[in-house]
C-alpha cells in the first residue's frame, strides 16, 4: 500500500520509478530501502555535498541553508503542506549541520521522521 502511495506522489511529480510488481515480501523490503537509504542519501547529496559548498560560493551561512532547504523541499513533492513542512526541516537541518558539520545526528533525525510517517500512514 505504501508502495503505491510512493508510486502515485512520483506519478504527480512527473518521475518514473521502474519496479516490477512485488510480493508482499518485496513491496517491505521496497518500504523498509526506502525509509532506511532515503535519509542516508538524501542528507548526503544536500547537507554533506551541497551544504558543505554553497556557504564558500556565498560567504554567507543562511542563504546557502536557505537555498538547500528550498532544492530539498521542492524534491519532495507537489503537496505544498508537505513542502512547507519539508523546507522547515531542511532549515532546522542545515543549521544543526553547520554548527557541528556532522551528517550522523540529521541522518538519525530524517530516519526518525521517515519511521514516524510511515508508521502512521500504515497504522491509518
Amino acid at each position: 500500500m505504501a508502495y503505491l502511495a510512493l508510486q502515485a506522489t512520483y506519478a504527480l511529480v512527473g518521475i518514473g520509478i521502474a519496479a516490477p510488481r512485488m510480493s508482499m515480501l518485496g513491496g517491505a523490503i521496497w518500504e523498509v530501502g526506502a525509509i532506511t537509504i532515503a535519509p542516508i542519501t538524501e542528507e548526503v547529496m544536500w547537507r554533506g555535498y551541497a551544504l558543505g559548498r554553497l556557504p564558500k560560493v556565498y560567504n554567507y551561512h543562511w542563504r546557502a541553508i536557505f537555498i538547500t532547504a528550498l532544492s530539498w523541499a521542492l524534491f519532495h513533492g507537489p503537496n505544498i503542506h508537505l513542502i512547507a513542512i519539508t523546507f522547515a526541516a531542511g532549515i532546522i537541518a542545515g543549521y544543526v549541520y553547520l554548527r557541528n558539520h556532522r551528517l550522523i545526528q540529521v541522518i538519525m533525525a530524517h530516519l526518525f521522521i521517515n519511521i514516524w510517517n510511515w508508521s502512521a500512514y500504515l497504522l491509518s
